[in-house]
């Protein structure tokens, strides 16, 4: 008996037929593929406002983090959205109060009014910079919540509407995107190794003249300075090579100059040797003014590469528009009148 349950177990797995119930959104078992089984139908109702009257959020912000949530939920691609205006709608005629229908049993009758298989709905609350969202899944066909989330972000407006969206996502009992948990994490401004920065150009040309400037694809100046500090090593070297010379003549001819015998020799040798040491002082000085023109030409250098890192340009002054905006959502796939609210 033992063998033949066996049996029939690995029949099972290999013909895909599930042994247990699973917490999906779809009934459909016979194929995992979106594209190829019937998507399950969910109606989202607007959030309601709670907290101490009056309320920091109003009923039309509420709406407008309703749209927000509605939106991704649509991103996940796992389920067909109910159109809100038209569930809005059938609640206005069936006499259906968002605030007051917020218990499983009056969300189910909804639900079985629309013809959906779930029924999003919560709560939102906003307490100085503290926001707090709770939103529920009710499962019409079961008459259940079939999951439940919370949410309490203390922040900016914009890091609790990346809360929603991530909610959006995990009421499904779906992984949210990297790029939503990054965006959650302030992770969003990684580092690019592309990236310019002023401290990168004057790195490069502290390095070597003119390697700033050609980090910033500024080849011209880069290959100006580079060239400079270049003709002045040169110069430099050949000012040492003189210097080396007419120190080791120096040497030579007054060594000659001491040994010599005859007043005449003596007297050329001195000279030589006067002129070999006037070399080496013209040479030597050489050297020291083209040791403070290449550091100048350096510091120079550097001073440029760091200014010449391109400024951010100023945005330009966009034409004054009116508050309210008729728009067409294509995510929701439905006429919004959009304006713009301050949470904060």
């Amino acid at each position: 008996m033992n063998h033949k349950i066996l049996y029939l177990t690995v029949f099972c797995v290999l013909m895909g037929v599930p042994l247990s119930g699973q917490d999906t959104l779809s009934t459909d078992t016979t194929s995992t593929d979106t594209t190829e089984r019937e998507l399950p139908i969910i109606a989202i109702m607007d959030f309601i406002p709670v907290g101490t009257f009056p309320y920091e959020i109003t009923i039309l912000e509420a709406q407008t983090l309703t749209n927000e949530f509605a939106a991704q939920v649509v991103q996940t691609g796992e389920v067909t959205l109910y159109d809100q205006a038209g569930m809005r709608e059938v609640m206005d005629q069936k006499g259906f109060v968002s605030s007051e229908c917020t218990d499983p049993k009056c969300v189910t009758e909804l639900g079985q009014l629309l013809k959906v298989a779930f029924v999003i709905n919560g709560n939102v609350e906003k307490v100085d910079s503290m926001f707090a969202i709770n939103a529920f899944m009710i499962d019409v066909a079961a008459d259940s919540i079939k999951r439940e989330k919370n949410v309490v972000h203390v922040g900016e407006v914009d890091e609790f509407i990346t809360e929603i969206e991530i909610l959006a996502w995990e009421i499904l009992g779906l992984p949210p995107p990297m790029a939503l948990l990054r965006k959650r994490d302030g992770e969003m401004a990684v580092f690019d190794p592309s990236a310019k920065t002023r401290m990168g150009a004057l790195t490069r040309s502290a390095v070597l003249p003119g390697l700033g400037q050609l980090y910033l694809d500024n080849p011209g100046m880069g290959y100006v300075w580079m060239g400079s500090e270049i003709v002045v090593g040169i110069l430099a070297y050949m000012s040492f090579t003189r210097y080396k010379t007419a120190y080791d003549d120096m040497d030579l001819y007054f060594d000659q100059y001491t040994k010599a015998a005859n007043p005449d020799e003596a007297r050329e040798f001195r000279i030589l040797s006067k002129q070999a040491e006037l070399d080496e002082t013209t040479a030597k000085d050489e050297i020291q003014s083209l040791i403070v023109v290449g550091a100048g030409l350096w510091v120079a250098n550097m001073v440029h590469a760091y200014m010449s890192f391109p400024k951010p340009k100023a945005a330009s002054a966009a034409p004054q528009k009116t508050a309210f905006d008729l728009v067409y959502n294509q995510k929701l796939m439905q006429p919004q009148l959009r304006f713009s609210i301050a949470l904060d």
